[in-house]
């Protein structure tokens, strides 16, 4: 027996970008922040500029708001941003549903996704320090469920994958 699937490599649309921007299939918009997230990996001010690009053409094209809350999620946790630049992109995105009467993503569900991320955040760095290191000692637990810089607990999360003890961690975070 013998199976065939059909298989699609996301780079090879990187010289198909005007017609993904030309299609209204929401996929689309998919490989574009896929596409862009690899490109401006170390590039910040673009990446924020893509980010809300992409956001925008959501209310463009014209989505229901479950396309739409979907899509922006799955954009949101692919083109991240330090927390400075974050809380301005929120804030032009707020602002453009004013003008466009369009309040998809209440501030309630902004909130709440935030918090949901910082908490998956917690939670993947002390799943890694406890598959690098056995038992987490109850004050590390604490000290990494208390914190809420993103950008701390990425540092912290690639600490605990590489750090040669549960001491080297705690010294090098600082816990």
């Amino acid at each position: 027996m013998e199976m065939d699937y059909p298989y699609v490599k996301l780079l090879d649309y990187r010289n198909r970008w005007s017609e993904l921007e030309a299609s209204e299939n929401p996929f689309s918009v998919v490989v574009m922040a896929h596409l862009r997230s690899q490109e401006t990996r170390r590039r910040v001010r673009e990446r924020f500029n893509w980010k809300l690009r992409l956001t925008r053409m959501l209310y463009e094209r014209g989505y229901g708001r479950d396309e739409v809350l979907g899509l922006y999620r799955f954009i949101d946790m692919v083109l991240n941003l330090p927390e400075e630049l974050e809380e301005k992109y929120h804030e032009k995105i707020f602002k453009e549903e004013e003008v466009r009467e369009m309040p998809y993503i209440t501030t309630a569900e902004r909130i709440g996704m935030r918090k949901g991320m910082l908490e998956d955040a917690r939670e993947m760095v002390l799943e890694a320090l406890e598959e690098r290191f056995g038992v987490v000692p109850e004050d590390v637990k604490e000290v990494v469920r208390s914190q809420d810089d993103r950008d701390e607990l990425r540092r912290w999360l690639r600490l605990a994958i590489r750090a040669g003890s549960l001491d080297e961690f705690r010294r090098e975070a600082g816990v």
